[in-house]
């Protein structure tokens, strides 16, 4: 497996390119179509993952599942946001946008989903604080955070669908998941900024430190 970082967006979101052994996945899309397809090249899109349906994470989501007609893999609740300029926060930039797709585009993901890419296992996890839509994914030993989760600090939770004591309960079953269940030299891999080891968000992020 390897991951691909491209920094893109209005406010530099990552967009990671993740391949296997024919094929890949995009987690977030939020860079413009001709770089999605240098980081491609000869793999075959499995599907897409939207992380959350705030429009910097996904501006460049239509160009991009238009182009490959794949699945968009997301929370149920995300729907509503791709729909809704103000939900979105894309109007809250000064750039209103909305995505439409029919139903059949969209695969619902449930908490700790397992999906199966080239012999490796994607599993989805439930995060909500951030908006009630985010989502994290572990595929091996690498974890996807979206926007619950960065290296120093955590994601803001005063937009619409955000909850500070929903992202608290959060944070709580995520630190008891690092510890218990991860590596600590298991990448974290977040929706800005850069990544890092469990064992540094554990011991430096402030929001893991007892």
């Amino acid at each position: 497996m390897n991951i691909n970082r491209i920094i893109g967006g209005p406010i530099d979101a990552n967009c990671y390119v993740v391949t296997f052994n024919k094929q890949a996945i995009i987690i977030d899309p939020c860079v413009k179509l001709d770089l999605i397809k240098k980081a491609l090249g000869d793999y075959k899109l499995a599907f897409i993952i939207l992380t959350h349906g705030h429009y910097d994470h996904f501006c460049n989501l239509k160009e991009i599942e238009d182009y490959y007609n794949v699945k968009i893999y997301l929370a149920k609740n995300a729907i509503e946001k791709l729909e809704d300029a103000n939900k979105n926060c894309s109007a809250l930039i000064g750039m209103p946008n909305v995505v439409k797709y029919d139903k059949d585009t969209y695969h619902i993901v449930n908490d700790y989903e397992k999906v199966e890419v080239d012999g490796s296992l994607v599993t989805f996890m439930h995060t909500p604080g951030h908006s009630d839509c985010s989502i994290c994914m572990r595929i091996e030993d690498s974890f996807f955070s979206g926007d619950t989760v960065f290296y120093q600090g955590i994601g803001r939770c005063d937009l619409y669908s955000g909850n500070e004591a929903i992202m608290r309960k959060t944070l709580k079953e995520l630190k008891a998941y690092f510890i218990n269940k991860c590596p600590k030299d298991m990448v974290v891999y977040p929706g800005h900024e850069d990544s890092a080891t469990v064992s540094y968000i554990l011991e430096a992020n402030q929001y893991f430190i007892d």
